[in-house]
């Protein structure tokens, strides 16, 4: 059985016919809810020889046991036609995908699955990669950027470039930035036929949007990496050119924390709304991404403001009082900024009464206009 089997004018180990069954099986989407239809029992018995050949099983799909005779059954009725025909996709798969690269449906998964395969490639957890494979979904978030053919527009995370390549049908210009070298040569492959489209490989938060817009109007539009939202949010909102509009995929508990209002504000929603006035556009479906995350996301926008509340060299000193009021959420806000400002308790209790603020109040309960109004008090008496 280790011995290589002539086939279709190439030698070919029985291993990667049988991987290669399985993968063709399995993305023909005859597994249904770990169910098996009755004319595909036969391939059950494949789970034996992929175990006794190490061979990788596919996305957690857990397959029935079997006698091994069915292999022997596969081999001499009417599956060995097709075994062969997946081999010949196996000797000419990658110039067949490369060249196809442009016209498959990136939100497909079935066509994704193949694509990331003939590439030897797999979603990376540690990057975030999640895949959108719903085309209503990246139609919502095309028409809430509002892009026109005058617009220069910045993707970070790129992936795959399944929003990338709509972004460039309607944009004059598109950066996408993608960090990982793999999903990059990928991405390359995806766009090679976008003349609009650049390609810069570089960690999101090492990039000055000046270097690559100078001080020209762009728009973000991204699915951005869960691990990195808020670092994300500030690096561009602070930028000495940030976008004029952002819609970006994220959690839909972070989204939901980036929108909420006194009473249930969060740094991160200060952080926000301090540059901007954010909503959420639409709720989306863990199902909606390849792999399936743990968690629902939403599509959220940001207009930014055209000049924020605060002169650049102001900003910092701002979120230093924001930040510290947050430092201890259960306490009181006199209490926390004592402590975070590291100032004496009737000092800071003397600020707060003449911003007309109560004290004994917690730091989620101030809306962004008395958190200006605070700081403008701590300047005037410091």
């Amino acid at each position: 059985m280790d011995n290589p089997v002539h086939c279709v004018g190439c030698d070919v180990h029985w291993s990667a016919i049988l991987h290669s069954i399985l993968l063709h099986w399995y993305n023909s989407g005859s597994y249904r809810n770990g169910h098996l239809c009755s004319s595909d029992t036969i391939l059950a018995g494949f789970y034996n020889w992929a175990s006794l050949l190490a061979l990788p099983r596919l996305n957690g799909a857990t397959l029935p046991t079997a006698p091994l005779a069915l292999y022997q059954l596969l081999a001499q009725q009417q599956l060995l036609a097709w075994s062969l025909e997946v081999v010949e996709e196996l000797t000419n798969g990658k110039q067949s995908t490369s060249e196809a690269g442009e016209e498959i449906d990136l939100t497909n998964v079935r066509e994704l699955r193949n694509l990331l395969y003939a590439h030897h490639m797999r979603p990376n957890k540690a990057f975030g990669q999640n895949f959108l494979i719903d085309r209503s979904i990246l139609q919502r978030i095309i028409d809430a950027a509002e892009i026109d053919s005058s617009d220069q527009v910045l993707e970070v995370g790129a992936g795959i470039g399944v929003l990338t390549r709509e972004l460039a049908k309607r944009a004059r210009r598109v950066v996408a930035v993608e960090l990982e070298r793999d999903m990059l040569a990928l991405l390359t492959e995806t766009t090679r036929t976008r003349a609009n489209v650049e390609l810069i490989a570089r960690n999101l938060l090492y990039l000055d949007p000046t270097e690559v817009f100078g001080q020209a109007p762009y728009k973000l539009v991204a699915n951005l990496p869960y691990y990195i939202t808020a670092p994300t949010f500030r690096h561009f909102l602070e930028s000495s050119n940030p976008p004029h509009l952002l819609v970006v995929m994220v959690q839909h508990e972070v989204a939901q924390r980036i929108i909420a209002g006194p009473g249930d504000l969060s740094l991160l929603g200060v952080s926000v709304q301090f540059y901007g006035r954010p909503k959420i556009i639409a709720h989306v479906p863990a199902q909606t991404f390849y792999p399936a995350p743990k968690v629902d996301s939403a599509i959220l926008r940001v207009d930014v403001h055209a000049q924020p509340p605060l002169l650049p060299g102001e900003r910092d000193g701002f979120f230093r009082v924001v930040q510290a009021g947050f430092s201890e959420r259960r306490k009181q806000l006199h209490n926390a900024l004592t402590h975070g400002l590291h100032r004496n308790n009737e000092v800071v209790r003397a600020w707060l009464t003449a911003a007309n603020i109560d004290p004994s109040r917690r730091a989620e309960t101030l809306s962004i206009e008395e958190w200006l109004r605070l700081y403008d008090m701590i300047c005037q008496r410091s």
